[in-house]
């Protein structure tokens, strides 16, 4: 898919499709009619067909095929977990009609399944687009039946994000950030055990970022509290004891989170503590390859405090395995009295 892509970007000014996407999208079409039950097929199809309409050529034949396959799917398989959260969703402004014919399947599919968890998930995240009251009691429905569908919280709560940073409102900014940490605290006050414990990780985060900073605080001491709870994991496929799945994040954004809150409080050494906390986390997978958070790292050094986020440097760079330098990089603008550029580093 990558080639065609690049392909579908470079002509992205143009009203027809590009061949290669065109192509592809004829083979995935050949191949889910002749066995339309293949929903990893509808999957790879949805996605090349979402890929043309979000590149802003304007494929009207290519969004019609879209449609239909997202009310198939709806209609048919309104509890389908082989498609991916990305594109559940219908941008209502795209399309308005498709949006309303997806909407009235959606509901008529509530009324059939109002207890079915798989089905009030893939409604929730539906509705997020323009009816955020409906979404979120969906959400909550669901993980009170079953809660392994906390998953698709955190992204419904990225939505809200996405949405604040494309507002030029600061009330609207203040709402939706306020809406994904209130959907996020409702939901983890729904679950318990390690469901809960994951949640509060995009939590403390997002309250801050609301600026509810008790919130924040308190959350954030909880995940620390429990995390020896979560240190290992076992599960009837795997009973031999694993790194905890959230215990490494869990360490790291508390402690990063309780050291934003002590710099709001002028605790520079609290801070200071608390970013060196962070920087011991045993890692996880995504601390491995996005790196550690570097906002509480900029804000020491915005005050002239160098020597903690060096260390904090060289702490992190037991578990950023692919740092690609940056590290390095980072250290030499600090030592040269540049702020560094930390880029995605600020919000992972």
């Amino acid at each position: 898919m990558g080639d065609v892509a690049r392909q579908v970007r470079a002509e992205r000014k143009t009203e027809s499709a590009p061949a290669g996407l065109s192509e592809y999208v004829s083979t995935l079409e050949k191949k889910s009619a002749a066995n339309p039950s293949d929903l990893a097929c509808r999957r790879e199809l949805l996605q090349a067909l979402t890929m043309a309409t979000f590149t802003g050529v304007k494929y009207s034949q290519l969004k019609e095929k879209r449609r239909a396959q997202i009310l198939w799917l709806i209609e048919n398989h309104p509890d389908f977990s082989a498609i991916p959260h990305d594109f559940i969703g219908y941008p209502p402004l795209e399309d308005r009609d498709g949006y309303k014919s997806a909407k009235e399947l959606w509901l008529k599919q509530l009324d059939a399944s109002p207890k079915n968890a798989a089905v009030l998930k893939n409604a929730a995240q539906f509705f997020l687009a323009e009816e955020e009251d409906r979404a979120e009691d969906l959400i909550i429905r669901a993980v009170k039946v079953d809660p392994t569908t906390s998953e698709a919280v955190p992204f419904m709560a990225l939505d809200y994000e996405r949405k604040a940073r494309q507002s030029a409102s600061e009330q609207e900014k203040h709402r939706l950030a306020l809406r994904a940490s209130g959907l996020l605290e409702r939901t983890s006050n729904a679950t318990s055990g390690e469901v809960r414990f994951g949640l509060l990780v995009d939590l403390v985060q997002a309250a801050f970022d609301a600026g509810e900073l008790s919130k924040a605080q308190q959350y954030s001491e909880e995940l620390l509290r429990d995390a020896g709870k979560y240190k290992t994991t076992t599960s009837p496929d795997c009973p031999t004891p694993e790194p905890g799945v959230y215990y490494g994040n869990a360490i790291h954004k508390a402690n990063i989170i309780l050291g934003e809150v002590s710099l709001t409080k002028d605790d520079l050494k609290a801070s200071e503590r608390f970013l060196l906390e962070a920087g011991r986390t045993p890692g996880s997978a995504q601390l491995a390859s996005f790196g550690p958070n570097m906002a509480l790292a900029k804000r020491l050094l915005e005050k002239g405090d160098s020597k903690p986020v060096l260390e904090y440097f060289e702490e992190c760079r037991k578990f950023w395995e692919f740092n690609q330098g940056k590290l390095d990089e980072w250290k030499r603008d600090v030592l040269a009295g540049k702020m560094p550029v930390f880029g995605g580093n600020l919000n992972y």
